[in-house]
C-alpha cells in the first residue's frame, strides 16, 4: 500500500483538468492511502 501526500494542488487539480482522481490513483498504485496535511486542510478553508 502506497501513502499520498496530497497538498492543495493535488486536491483541486480533478476539477481543473476534469478527471477522477481515485480511479487514477487505483490505476497506477493498486492500494492507496491519501494522507492530508493540516496545514492544506487549512489552506483551503
Amino acid at each position: 500500500m502506497f501513502i499520498v501526500v496530497a497538498d492543495t494542488n493535488f486536491l483541486l487539480a480533478p476539477f481543473q483538468f476534469r478527471f477522477n482522481l481515485e480511479y487514477e490513483l487505483e490505476r497506477v498504485l493498486g492500494g492507496y492511502k491519501i494522507v492530508i496535511p493540516k496545514r492544506v486542510l487549512n489552506e483551503l478553508k
